[in-house]
């Protein structure tokens, strides 16, 4: 290993790479300074506490420094042995206050073109630190080991919307090239929102049984039924009306028997009667005023009882 090296800077997962890497250096070039950082806000080796451990080395308990960090892959809650054989080795420890590592991650984006994940923003992080107090001339290696796109669903990607806002869109705009525009806002007049409005009500009515039919085969009563889907195949017609009452016995029952439903008819004179002659029994039934009803129920013209049309 050629050449000039005075800093070092690295944080630490299960601490392979700290121990490995500062150890090599520390023999190639003894004058190299060693910097491990941690989070803060779990400043495990900092806080000098040793991790209790089981006969076979693994942690009997959750260390008493931890606490969680936004910085995945780094410093769990004990201190991992591998890490611990190579304590020592470090000649300085930097503590990453809580949303540097994002900020810096961000920044590195944003500034340099360089797309790291939340861990390379920390050794970032550490590294500018220990530069603004090394002497000039100085050198100085961080590694970055992962990228931004691991980290979609994470705090360092929180702040930016999904879609581009117009300053984005003017800069895309400004590269001859296929830009992928976003979709027209669509617009809704008045009518058509209370039109969507009403069927919902609608809908809603129906489903919590509160529209009613008119019956005028059952004492002119107004009758109540939840079984919309039957009503409609068997080609009845409805109306909104309040009070609601009971609910019918069956409905296909009073289809059956001749019964008609829709608003009730204003009374009128009686037609003067027609001569009939021996043909066939017509088949011809009171639910000939339906196709009209149906028309009004199928523009949505019914909502929750008490409404008007």
């Amino acid at each position: 290993m050629n050449g000039k090296l005075d800093y070092w800077v690295t944080g630490y997962g299960t601490g392979g790479t700290f121990h490995g890497t500062a150890k090599y250096i520390k023999e190639k070039i003894p004058g190299t300074k060693i910097i491990l950082a941690e989070p803060s806000a779990a400043n495990l080796v900092g806080s000098g506490i040793g991790t209790k451990r089981n006969a076979d080395g693994s942690p009997a308990d959750s260390h008493p420094a931890f606490s969680a960090h936004p910085v995945q892959g780094w410093t769990p809650d004990f201190i991992p042995y591998v890490l611990e054989t190579g304590l020592g080795l470090q000649d300085e420890m930097v503590e990453i206050p809580d949303g540097a590592a994002v900020g810096m991650s961000q920044t590195l984006a944003r500034t340099q073109g360089i797309l790291t994940g939340i861990s390379g923003g920390a050794t970032m992080w550490a590294a500018i630190e220990t530069a603004k107090k090394a002497p000039e001339g100085s050198v100085l290696v961080a590694m970055l080991p992962d990228t931004g796109e691991r980290y979609l669903s994470t705090p360092l990607f929180a702040s930016i919307n999904a879609d581009m806002d117009e300053e984005e869109l003017s800069i895309a705009r400004s590269t001859p090239s296929h830009i992928l525009e976003p979709p027209p806002k669509m617009s809704m007049s008045v009518e058509d929102k209370d039109r969507i409005k009403k069927a919902g009500q609608g809908i809603t009515a129906f489903a919590e049984g509160d529209l009613q039919i008119y019956d005028p085969n059952v004492d002119g009563k107004l009758q109540g039924t939840n079984d919309l889907m039957n009503r409609v195949k068997s080609g009845a017609s409805f109306s909104a009306a309040s009070p609601k009452t009971a609910e019918p016995a069956s409905i296909m029952d009073r289809i059956q028997g001749g019964a008609s439903f829709g608003k009730p008819q204003a009374e009128s004179t009686p037609s003067p009667p027609v001569e009939t002659t021996n043909t066939p029994e017509s088949s011809t039934s009171p639910q000939q005023q339906i196709p009209k009803e149906n028309e009004r129920f199928q523009r949505g013209s019914y909502a929750r009882s008490g409404m008007a049309e």
